[in-house]
């Protein structure tokens, strides 16, 4: 839970995020569920591999819900099953949302912290482009998010991701891995 200072400065970062990604690069700013269906995570590349990460949700006899482990997967939907026209393209989204990983409180140092949660919110980026330019789109994401960081003055590294730690629909994934004391 935040409280007071922190939670002001949580809500603070958060909008600053969002107006910088909507004001200087070119994102809409969309609010999305936080609940969705198998299909999502399927076409997002979250299932089947990160099943045992997502809190799921039985119905019986409706469809099994999820809690979304990042905005990216309702943001990818909105347009899912669609043909776009490329006169359309890029289409750039950026959502502010909870996020929901089952995984995430495993002990160890920073299991109390604010570094391993079950819940956290998350502003996430897509774009999306012609499969041609998706690598072009991929950096220009990555620079946006790295802005960010610069411009908080946080000392972060980008990291590539091996296959192994990806979901079966990516080619390549980066994380920033920004610099925390406690965690040295």
């Amino acid at each position: 839970m935040l409280r007071g200072p922190v939670a002001r400065l949580h809500r603070a970062l958060a909008q600053f995020m969002i107006n910088l990604h909507v004001t200087e690069h070119g994102y809409e700013e969309a609010y999305t569920p936080y609940l969705v269906q198998d299909p999502a995570l399927l076409g997002t590349g979250q299932l089947p591999k990160f099943e045992g990460d997502l809190f799921k949700i039985s119905r019986g006899r409706e469809a099994d819900l999820y809690l979304i482990p990042t905005a990216e997967v309702s943001l990818t939907n909105i347009v899912a099953g669609e043909i776009i026209d490329s006169k359309l393209l890029p289409i750039k989204w950026v959502a502010h949302t909870p996020c929901f990983c089952s995984e995430a409180g495993a002990s160890g140092l920073g299991a109390r912290s604010m570094i391993r949660q079950h819940q956290f919110d998350k502003v996430e980026m897509i774009q999306i482009v012609e499969p041609s330019t998706s690598m072009e789109a991929l950096e220009i994401l990555t620079a946006n998010a790295e802005k960010v960081l610069r411009l908080l003055k946080l000392p972060y590294r980008t990291l590539v991701l091996c296959t192994g730690d990806m979901g079966f629909s990516a080619t390549k994934t980066y994380d920033l891995e920004v610099w925390i004391p406690s965690q040295n």
